[in-house]
């Protein structure tokens, strides 16, 4: 069913079934808008400050546009600058968290839907000096000092339509709340580049327009982590493995490496991997003579987790990707807007 209501909001799916569905979506859609509307008008006038810095990394859209590499990459500047940054994150699943944590290192990570509360935690507990929201444009609650949206090149507005009848989560006009707006996945978007900041212009005409990648940096065994070239992919065959909204740019980066995609398996957002699951995935693999499982880092979390589940002797290597966030057009003005928060 969420896989079908998907294809409904990304217009894959037609016919008179898909017609009528689509019409009740977009009643939905009304509801969605004003409750969204309401909601941001009340914590407009409550909205709750915190002893430190805030820096929120979001977009208006719903899926993989990157939020996470990104404030990894952001918490990670900070602490390089003597700063003591810790990053908020909702939790929507323990895969997330656990993979922040693994990335950061001595940066800590606080969980919670609350953010004020989170934050709160992070100055007493931790005694941050800044905290970095993933996942935070959409949340009016807590004040922040620098916004940063993030808008996907190669689909940077879905269908212009609200959720559940699209892929936005608010109106393309909250683009004027943000101070910085950062155009990911520019290398496979590249050309929707002039587009797109054409029309980001009509509605921030001043703001600052970065552009990046999410840039592969080390492929590694998922059991063992020992770390492998990334020339390793090359000419391999190999299965595909994820739990992602955006499959298309991780097979893309994949592809760029070297890889021959034989086989894939594409699971909702967020997917809880079942023992059939895998057994399923290694069967088909040794049928189609694979020995090769490429998964991202936070399906990586939920694999290792189960590892019970595997049967040790399928003899299938299965490694992980690991990307961050590469600022290839803007990263100087990036660096000197966050080091200006201190400067107040």
């Amino acid at each position: 069913m969420r896989e079908y209501i998907y294809s409904l909001m990304t217009d894959r799916r037609e016919g008179l079934i898909a017609a009528l569905m689509k019409v009740l979506l977009s009643i939905a859609s009304l509801f969605y808008g004003l409750s969204v509307r309401f909601i941001r008008f009340i914590n407009r006038r409550t909205a709750k400050s915190l002893p430190c810095k805030v820096v929120s990394i979001g977009n208006l859209t719903l899926g993989g546009t990157g939020k996470t590499p990104t404030a990894c990459m952001v918490a990670k500047f900070l602490k390089s600058e003597g700063k003591n940054p810790c990053v908020l994150i909702r939790g929507y699943g323990e895969d997330e968290w656990k993979m922040l944590e693994s990335l950061l290192g001595d940066i800590p990570v606080v969980v919670g839907r609350d953010r004020v509360s989170s934050g709160s935690k992070a100055c007493s507990e931790y005694n941050a000096d800044t905290v970095v929201l993933d996942d935070g444009f959409q949340h009016w609650r807590l004040k922040r000092d620098l916004n940063i949206v993030l808008v996907d090149s190669t689909n940077p507005f879905g269908n212009r339509r609200l959720f559940p009848r699209g892929l936005l989560r608010e109106e393309i006009d909250g683009l004027r709340r943000a101070d910085i707006i950062m155009l990911t996945k520019t290398d496979m978007g590249s050309r929707n580049l002039g587009y797109i900041k054409e029309e980001l212009k009509k509605r921030t005409p001043d703001i600052s327009i970065l552009e990046s990648v999410h840039s592969p940096t080390e492929i590694y065994n998922l059991y063992g982590r020992k770390a492998l070239g990334l020339s390793a992919l090359k000419e391999r065959d190999i299965c595909v493995l994820s739990s992602i909204v955006n499959t298309e740019y991780f097979e893309y980066t994949l592809k760029n490496l070297g890889a021959n995609i034989s086989a894939r398996f594409h699971y909702p957002d967020h997917y809880d991997y079942k023992k059939s699951d895998l057994e399923d995935i290694i069967k088909e693999c040794k049928k189609s003579g694979i020995n090769t499982i490429v998964t991202t880092e936070k399906d990586a979390v939920k694999l290792y987790a189960k590892r019970y589940m595997l049967n040790a002797k399928h003899e299938m290597q299965i490694l992980v990707l690991h990307i961050e966030t590469k600022v290839t057009n803007g990263a100087d003005a990036l660096y000197k807007r966050l080091r200006s928060l201190y400067r107040s």
